[in-house]
C-alpha cells in the first residue's frame, strides 16, 4: 500500500548544512521535503529540470540519503514533546510508554431540559509553549461518530501522527475524562499546530455522544448541528467509526445516516469510514463484511481505513500497522485539503458508486417493479431522494446491435411499436435512435 508523504516534515532540527547550501545554489529552496519523498529515479528527473549535471545529481542523491538517515535516528518532535511533558509532571502509564496530555476546559454549556439533552464542552490540549506554532491561522475541524473507545483511540492516533511520533517512542494520550463523562456530552478537543509537526493547521476534533439507545439518532443529529452553529464551526470532514471485531449495531447505522443528512449530499465526499481494531488485525473477510453492512444501511462515504491501536509492541506486524495508520491519516488529511491523488483511488469508496449499487440491489430483488407495486416503488424513490444526482445516471455498455438504444428507450418509456413497418414487429423511440436493433422480439415485460 502506497501513500503520499505528509506535506511537512516532523523534525525540528535543521537539515544538513551541505544539503541546504546545495539546494540554495541550484535554486531548489523549499523543495527539500518533496525531494526526500521522491524515489531514486524521480530525484534525477527533478534535479535535471533545475540544470543539475550527472555529478551534481549523484551528489544530491548522497546528501538526501544522509538527511533521511539522520532523521530516522534522531528523536521526533513527538518524542521530544513527550520528554518535556514528563519533566513538567504529566501522568505516565504503561511503564513510561504512555504520556498523558492535559486538556483544559474552555467552555461548558450544561444540559438544559427542553433545549438540549447533552452538555456541550470545548477543551484545548496543553503543550509547552516552545512546541506550539503561534502564527497558524488554518483550521481543520473533524466530527467523530461512533463508540467511545474507537473515538478516543482515533483522537490519540491523530495526535501522535501530527507530532510525527515513531513506533519506538512513547505514546501521547489525551486526557478525555476530566472528572466527567465526556463521552455522554458533545465535546470539542482543540489541538494547536505543532512546530515541526506534520500539519500546518490547528486541529479541532468534535466527539459526538454515544449512540447506545435506539431512537436517539434525530436528537443527536439535531444537537450536533446546534453545537456547530453555537461555536461557528465549519466541518472539514466526518469520520464514522466502527469496530472490526463485532457487528455494527442498527443504532449506529441509523445515527450515522441521520447526522450526515444534516450536512447535505456533499458531506459524503468528505466522509471516511474508520474500522478500528486492536493490535491483532481482523481478517480481511470480516473487514469486507463491515463495509458491506454500512453500505447496505445507506451510509455514503468516500474513503475507508483500517486503524490498529495501541501498538505498544515492537514486532514487525506492529511496525507495519504503524505505517498503515500513518498512511491512512495522510490520506484523510490530504482529502480534507482536496489533495487526494489518482493513485489512491483504489483505496476509496466512491459515494455515487455506493448509491448506484444500492439502487441496483433493490431493482434486482424485483426487476418488474411498476406503479402497481407501491412498496417497491417507494423504496426505490426513497433511495433516489437521498442519493447524489450523479448516482442516478445509468451507463449502458454493449457492442453494435446489442440493443443499447432499445433498452434505454424501454427504460424511459419511449420504446413503442412502429406502425409504419408491416410484416415484422418493429420498434421506435422518440428519444433514442435505433440502428441495428430496430427489429427485435417483443420484450417480455410490463407495458
Amino acid at each position: 500500500m502506497e501513500f503520499d508523504p505528509p506535506a511537512r516534515a516532523a523534525g525540528q532540527h535543521p537539515p544538513l548544512p551541505e544539503l541546504v547550501q546545495f539546494l540554495k545554489d541550484k535554486n531548489l529552496d523549499g523543495q527539500l521535503e518533496k525531494l526526500l519523498a521522491m524515489s531514486e529515479t524521480e530525484v534525477p528527473q527533478m534535479a535535471s529540470q533545475f540544470g543539475c549535471g550527472d555529478e551534481e545529481v549523484e551528489q544530491l542523491g548522497k546528501l538526501l540519503k544522509e538527511e533521511n538517515k539522520r532523521r530516522a535516528t534522531e528523536p521526533s518532535v513527538g518524542g521530544r514533546l513527550a520528554e518535556a511533558l514528563k519533566k513538567s509532571g504529566a501522568q505516565i502509564e504503561a511503564g513510561g510508554r504512555k504520556v498523558q496530555v492535559r486538556a483544559e476546559l474552555l467552555d461548558d454549556t450544561p444540559q438544559v431540559s427542553g433545549e438540549h439533552r447533552w452538555a456541550m464542552q470545548v477543551y484545548e490540549a496543553q503543550f509547552p509553549k516552545e512546541f506550539v506554532e503561534q502564527k497558524s491561522d488554518k483550521d481543520k475541524i473533524i466530527l467523530l461518530l461512533g463508540d467511545r473507545t474507537s473515538k478516543q483511540d482515533l483522537i490519540n492516533l491523530m495526535l501522535n501522527y501530527n507530532v510525527g511520533m515513531k513506533l519506538q517512542e512513547p505514546r501521547l494520550e489525551m486526557d478525555m475524562d476530566q472528572g466527567t463523562e465526556v463521552h455522554s456530552v458533545i465535546a470539542a478537543f482543540k489541538i494547536p499546530a505543532i512546530l515541526g509537526g506534520r500539519m500546518e493547521s490547528r486541529l479541532t476534533i468534535i466527539n459526538a455522544p454515544d449512540f447506545d439507545n435506539d431512537g436517539m439518532e434525530d436528537l443527536i443529529a439535531g444537537q450536533v448541528k446546534q453545537f456547530l452553529t453555537k461555536h461557528q464551526y465549519t466541518l472539514s470532514g466526518v469520520c464514522c467509526l466502527v469496530q472490526g471485531s463485532i457487528d455494527t449495531s442498527e443504532n449506529y447505522k441509523k445515527a450515522f445516516k441521520a447526522v450526515l443528512k444534516e450536512f447535505g449530499h456533499d458531506i459524503a465526499e468528505r466522509t471516511m469510514l474508520c474500522i478500528m481494531s486492536g493490535e491483532r488485525s481482523d481478517p480481511d473477510e470480516k473487514l469486507k463484511d463491515v463495509q458491506q453492512s454500512i453500505k447496505k444501511a445507506g451510509v455514503l462515504y468516500r474513503n475507508w481505513a483500517h486503524f490498529k491501536w495501541p501498538l505498544l509492541s515492537g514486532t514487525a506486524a506492529a511496525s507495519q500497522a504503524w505505517q498503515d495508520n500513518s498512511g491512512y491519516l495522510t490520506q484523510l488529511f490530504m482529502s480534507l485539503s482536496g489533495q487526494v491523488k489518482q493513485k489512491q483511488k483504489d483505496a476509496r469508496v466512491d459515494s455515487n458508486e455506493v448509491a448506484r449499487k444500492q439502487l441496483l440491489e433493490l431493482l434486482e430483488k424485483n426487476p418488474q417493479a411498476a406503479q402497481a407495486d407501491l412498496d417497491a416503488e417507494k423504496e426505490v424513490r426513497d433511495v433516489l431522494e437521498d442519493a447524489p444526482e450523479a448516482a442516478k445516471r445509468i451507463v449502458v455498455i454493449g457492442g453494435t446491435g446489442a440493443g443499447k438504444s432499445a433498452f434505454c428507450g424501454f427504460l424511459d418509456g419511449s420504446l413503442k411499436e412502429d406502425p409504419n413497418v408491416r410484416g415484422k414487429t418493429a420498434w421506435s423511440s422518440i428519444n433514442f435512435k435505433l440502428g441495428h436493433t430496430s427489429f427485435v422480439q417483443r420484450p417480455k415485460c410490463p407495458n
